[in-house]
């Protein structure tokens, strides 16, 4: 029985009814979102692109992410794709599903031999070159995936029909001459990659044609064309295909749309209007009348004053950000949203992938209503648009057959997304009543729950208490009756991860099975951490356990360079989520890798690698072959106002400098060391205990700052992470070679610099105690012990019965050879022990 709300009010006019049937479903959603395609520099280098990318990726719950494939052979390895697929899934805590799309292959690949000007695949020999284009996406996939970005579909050519100056390339349906021209055939080309990838694990699925838009036969001539075998979806583009200029005017192309492979799923993958009420609509149209299964709005992230979800101003001039619109609150930081973001976020936030449309109807002449159900069954989210100008709209519910117990709404009028100085948008309305009233040119997001009696989380393992814990572990633990999904939360504070939810830095990712991996949790610490069951809007909030940690090894990370082959960089201390990359390749030989600043080599390391420590030492053996000033050794940090760096040479005075700030240049804590060599191999050792800093070079102080009150924790969970290559994009990189990099998470003690120092790379500090060596020489005693033992200082008692052990402070060790050594005076007295402790 359908769930029907009613409200009389005496003299009021009656409430429109929206009916919505859950027992009859369109098609399955797989994402919406937006494009990253263009001016991608300029979002990797703004001082402000954690935030925007919190918008971006968090704010949308963005489930669709256009990326253009760049991957030309000779050219530069095209790190922006990694970092926004790295950060949108750091961000979100899940995989973000990729549409790849190429503009143009590469210029040998092009009849006009350049990537540009539009031209046609190459023809040689009496063919094109549908093989050699086959390969080329084989390649760049393979390249694209060992750098973490693996495309769910991909389309071979970005508008295949339209010619343009950038980037481009033109197949038509089928071969044959064009105004004296030879084109190649789209249709020959997508067969050709579609049996080059069959063989890929998990290929991606092919989207076919992506025309600039559907009107004028274009779609239906491509289509006519293709065989169905080759490809998985529809996709297209928008531009020209209103018949009208009206957002209405869209409808008859997107219905034309749907006659081709109708059994297949059907994307938009280009377009958008700035206006948030026309935005909705067209989306709404999109979802109703095409039937797409995927939206991508062009563009998520773009310069200037208009065309983007989220506007950005020139990263590199602060000066020149001055195009916000008067009262823009983030107009000091370099960017803005766009009306047309809420109107996107109406339909992104909630309408997850996997979820159906269902049939949903409006008795209102101007609201526009559409609505969908999650794969489980248990959510139930509608959009609402009152599309009129000036007039509110009353409304009523019929849910069908869904059994909703628990509702929840958010709302965005047009005039609040179009005012530049509000902060009232995408308004929480908490529970939806029986008869509401949508505000003119209004969306409202409207999201029913099904009540599931759920369990608590149990079996805990580590179980309550437990100590000697690993700092890398599996958390098990038994879900609560009926779950669906773990919701898991860990941290040091008690109180904080019993508040936590999913935006908190305590939340560790959800879980559909009873486990989750945690790794680099700190040695000797008391960890707490609950796991909440959830299905659907149904979550039962688990009790906090907690554990005490082992005590961990000094050293954190190590990079050794030790690979022959392939982009990954190992860290041997704390395994592959400490692992780096080499964005555009090295040279490694020996256990040593040449970075190149020619080709713009570095090594990239991995996210909040440092977040966690207060005192640390880091450590590098290098060996410059040039030295240009602000070259970096290391730059761990967001940006250029929040980072640490070491620098071979800094452009003040020419010598090595240790900073670390959060607040750009001008607040920078330092040390300076001496002028560095070409052609020398050098140990570089930065220390922080409390708030003395050392540096050290070959093995002695060079220089102290007992003023550092910032520290690695200081910095937040650091995203830019490098070797080789500074947070300034003006900076030139690092030429030089390293032969080891390490990090721990302790300031070693200057006995145990000058041990790693003598040991030479390739060598490490020793973390158990080993045997003593004692010689009678005379009337002295020799103890000896092995140099990689530094850590560790010798101690004597007169007894074994409860031994007071104290230190040995006269005389010092010696290093002799590769060994410590202490001559120790024998004198008449009690019998003495001695042993190596911490």
């Amino acid at each position: 029985m359908g769930i029907t709300c009613f409200l009389l009010v005496g003299g009021a006019a009656a409430a429109s009814l929206i009916r919505i049937d859950p027992a009859r479903p369109h098609q399955t959603i797989e994402g919406i979102g937006g494009a990253l395609c263009f001016y991608n520099g300029w979002i990797t280098a703004h001082p402000y692109k954690e935030e925007i990318y919190q918008h971006a990726f968090a704010g949308l719950n963005l489930s669709l992410l256009r990326l253009g494939n760049w991957f030309r052979y000779t050219n530069a390895p095209d790190t922006s794709a990694f970092e926004f697929v790295a950060r949108a899934e750091r961000i979100l805590q899940r995989p973000v599903p990729v549409l790849m799309s190429s503009w143009a292959p590469p210029a040998f690949l092009k009849s006009n031999g350049q990537t540009g000007d539009g031209g046609t695949l190459a023809h040689r020999d009496g063919r094109f070159l549908y093989e050699e284009f086959a390969q080329y996406w084989y390649d760049a996939l393979q390249f694209y995936r060992s750098n973490g970005v693996s495309p769910a579909w991909i389309s071979i050519q970005n508008e295949p029909d339209w010619e343009a100056d950038y980037d481009s390339c033109i197949f038509r349906p089928v071969e044959g001459y064009d105004r004296g021209t030879n084109y190649a055939s789209y249709a020959r080309a997508l067969e050709a990659v579609h049996r080059r990838l069959s063989g890929l694990p998990d290929p991606p699925r092919l989207l076919a044609p992506e025309v600039v838009h559907i009107r004028w036969n274009t779609l239906a001539s491509y289509a006519a064309t293709l065989d169905p075998r080759t490809f998985y979806g529809v996709a297209y583009h928008l531009y020209g295909d209103s018949i009208d200029d009206t957002v209405d005017g869209y409808v008859p192309s997107l219905v034309e749309a749907t006659r081709y492979f109708p059994d297949k799923p059907r994307f938009m993958t280009e377009y958008g209007l700035s206006n948030m009420l026309d935005a909705a609509i067209l989306l709404h149209h999109c979802l109703t009348a095409g039937r797409v299964s995927g939206f991508a709005f062009w563009s998520l992230i773009w310069p200037g004053a208009d065309g983007g979800l989220i506007q950005i101003e020139f990263p590199w001039d602060r000066s020149r950000w001055t195009n916000a619109p008067p009262g823009t609150p983030t107009q000091a930081r370099g960017y803005w949203i766009a009306p047309a973001y809420w109107a996107v976020k109406h339909y992104s936030c909630f309408i997850t992938p996997g979820s159906r449309r269902v049939e949903a109807t409006s008795e209102h002449p101007q609201v526009l209503a559409s609505a969908f159900l999650t794969p489980d069954n248990l959510r139930l989210v509608a959009v609402l648009i009152n599309r009129h100008a000036s007039t509110a709209a009353t409304i009523r519910w019929n849910l069908g057959s869904f059994p909703a117990f628990r509702s929840s709404a958010y709302q965005t009028t047009s005039a609040q997304a179009h005012d530049p100085a509000s902060t009232n948008r995408f308004v929480p309305l908490g529970e939806i009543g029986p008869e509401p009233a949508l505000p003119p040119s209004s969306i409202t997001t409207v999201i029913w729950d099904a009540y599931v009696p759920l369990g608590s989380a149990g079996d805990p393992s580590p179980a309550p208490g437990a100590v000697g814990v690993p700092t890398d572990l599996q958390l098990r633990w038994t879900p609560g009756s009926n779950a669906l999904v773990s919701a898991v939360y860990l941290g040091a504070d008690s109180n904080r991860v019993a508040r936590a939810g999913p935006a908190d830095p305590e939340f560790r990712g959800w879980s559909t099975t009873n486990a989750l991996p945690i790794r680099g949790l700190d040695g000797g610490t008391i960890y707490f951490w609950r796991v909440d069951s959830i299905a659907g809007g149904n979550t039962n909030a688990g009790p906090v356990w907690s554990f005490v940690t082992a005590a961990a090894p000094a050293l954190k990370h190590r990079y050794n360079f030790d690979e022959a082959t392939g982009n990954t960089v190992i860290d041997s201390a704390s395994g592959p989520a400490g692992n780096g990359i080499l964005p555009n390749g090295a040279l490694r030989t020996a256990g040593r890798v040449r970075l190149s600043p020619a080709s713009q080599q570095h090594v990239a390391l991995p996210t909040g690698l440092v977040s966690g420590l207060n005192d640390f030492s880091a450590a590098v053996w290098l060996r410059l072959h040039s030295a240009a000033n602000w070259a970096r050794i290391f730059d761990f940090g967001h940006n250029t106002q929040t980072n640490m760096f070491l620098t071979a040479r800094n452009g003040s005075n020419g010598r090595l400098r240790f900073a670390i700030t959060v607040s750009g240049s001008g607040g920078e804590q330092r040390m300076d060391g001496p002028v560095l060599a070409t052609g020398l191999w050098y140990h570089i050792v930065v220390t922080l205990r409390g708030s003395v800093g050392m540096l050290y070079v070959n093995g002695a102080p060079v220089a102290t700052n007992t003023g550092l009150t910032l520290r690695p924790s200081s910095l937040g969970p650091t995203v830019n992470n490098y070797l080789g290559r500074s947070q300034y994009a003006w900076d030139p990189y690092l030429d030089a070679e390293l032969d080891e990099f390490q990090i721990y998470r302790v300031a070693l003690r200057p006995q145990e610099i000058a041990a790693l120092y003598r040991l030479g790379p390739d060598r490490l500090l020793a973390e158990t105690p080993p045997l003593l060596e004692i010689r009678r020489l005379g009337n002295q005693l020799r103890i000896t012990w092995p140099l990689a033992h530094a850590g560790f200082a010798l101690q004597v008692a007169t007894n074994l019965t409860g031994p007071d052990w104290q230190p040995v402070a006269v005389p010092s060790p010696a290093i002799v050879g590769d060994q410590w050594q202490v001559d120790l005076s024998l004198s008449p007295g009690p019998m003495r022990f001695y042993r190596l402790g911490r």
